[in-house]
């Protein structure tokens, strides 16, 4: 027989009890944490009448509240369901968990509009005097469930939702008026106020420019600059002098000079301008128009390779011409580049690709070139060439004309930078030829 001494049983304190021999314990520390209370909604929001207020707790507990300002005690009012407010009220509350902590007693302010409460609507910013355009506004106001409205200038009511920006465009005037005011859910209704912003002391900035030439024409461009509604362009034929206005009241960052010479020097300023007048100058660049080169320098041939019944698994040319009208052109190129030949004779080297012989005998072909997959030959016509016609030599021991399986690609430029395809016929692409007008020949 055990003895035990102090034992609480539930609410009774019992000094001793005598237990069995086999009778185990389980021992649970005692709860002697107090719960928390926290109340519902925000506190620091203004409501409108009949708004509810409700507790959450972190664990199972009683809670009590006054709404008098009387202290709150375990006699005070037993919280059940949210408690209905239509005044400004202070809430003096706490609880006491199963165990019986007790919070220590808090104290909340609500503010409650009355139904007739007129709102009050507050503006930001609030200072009348702007020198940064555009300006963000943002509307405010004191009851929460009110609606707000504005009006920009003699403009149309609208209804606020999130801040908005206004310029001195919106008004044609460095004079910005805002008109503002709210009408609460009970249909009280603010008298409306307008706040005017002045910016007449938002100087527009530098613009950065710059000119690029074409033939007959000059792409005239510049950064946006701060303060800037419009922005005027100038031109000159002399350095350092402003010239003259062609463009103004140009409101995006782009403006065409389709009335340039080519070969002359033409000098550009922009000015950034608001209502308040034109910023400061930007500084001028030049730029000269020229005649663009016509037709295409710089041909490269590109190699797809496809198999075909009876033949090898890849394409091969014998021998590529480059016609403008009664010119081949090919005779005099160069090959810059290009995959290694693959040769059927002795000696043939990649330059025979523009004068190869070209007979219906295969073994009299003294060098073809096979399109594997991504091969290319890249060739320099000297000049820019004005192409009306392509030919094509392919291989052959069946005396059928192969299947052409590689296109051709045109550049002024022999780093690339321009290349279009002016002969594709590869790939299921027959008779595709969005450049050359004479169409192009392939011929045994």
């Amino acid at each position: 027989m055990s003895e035990i001494k102090n034992v609480k049983l539930g609410n009774t304190q019992v000094d001793k009890i005598y237990v069995g021999e086999n009778l185990n314990f389980i021992y649970e520390a005692p709860d002697l944490t107090a719960p928390i209370t926290t109340p519902y909604p925000d506190p620091t929001v203004t409501y409108n009448a009949g708004r509810e207020i409700y507790f959450e707790v972190n664990e199972t507990c009683y809670t009590y509240y006054t709404l008098d300002g009387t202290p709150v005690t375990e006699n005070s009012t037993l919280y059940t369901a949210p408690i209905v407010l239509n005044a400004d009220t202070t809430i003096n509350y706490f609880s006491v968990d199963l165990a019986g902590n007790a919070e220590i007693p808090k104290t909340v302010d609500y503010t409650i509009i009355s139904a007739g409460e007129i709102p009050i609507t507050y503006i930001s910013p609030s200072t009348a005097i702007q020198n940064t355009i555009p300006i963000t506004v943002d509307l405010t106001r004191s009851i929460l469930d009110a609606t707000t409205y504005y009006k920009i200038g003699a403009g149309t009511q609208q209804t606020f939702a999130a801040p908005f920006s206004v310029n001195q465009t919106n008004v044609n005037s460095t004079q910005i008026p805002i008109t503002y005011w709210s009408v609460s859910t009970a249909g009280a209704v603010e008298a409306q106020r307008t706040l005017t912003y002045d910016t007449s002391g938002a100087i527009a900035g530098k613009a950065v420019v710059t000119a690029t030439p074409y033939s007959w024409y000059v792409s005239v461009d510049w950064t946006a600059t701060a303060n800037a509604t419009s922005y005027n362009v100038y031109r000159s034929t002399i350095s350092g002098t402003l010239g003259d206005l062609v463009s103004e009241f140009n409101t995006g960052l782009h403006y065409d000079d389709n009335t340039a010479i080519n070969n002359t020097t033409y000098y550009y300023t922009v000015r950034a301008a608001n209502y308040g007048g034109v910023g400061a100058v930007s500084d001028q660049v030049a730029a000269t128009p020229t005649a663009a080169p016509t037709g295409w320098r710089y041909l490269k041939i590109e190699g797809y390779g496809a198999a075909e019944t009876g033949q090898e698994v890849t394409t091969r040319m014998i021998e590529f011409e480059a016609w403008e009208g009664a010119t081949n052109h090919m005779t005099a190129a160069t090959i810059l580049s290009g995959e290694a030949p693959s040769n059927a004779g002795t000696g043939g080297t990649l330059a025979q690709i523009k004068n190869g012989v070209k007979t219906t005998t295969s073994n009299s072909y003294p060098y073809w070139w096979t399109a594997t997959p991504n091969a290319n030959i890249v060739i320099d016509l000297l000049a820019a060439r004005a192409l009306t016609k392509l030919n094509y030599y392919g291989y052959s021991i069946s005396g059928t004309q192969r299947t052409n399986r590689f296109r051709v690609l045109a550049s002024n430029t022999n780093n690339g930078v321009d290349w279009v395809s002016i002969w594709d016929n590869s790939a299921g692409q027959a008779g595709l030829q969005p450049i050359l007008p004479s169409g192009y020949e392939k011929t045994l």
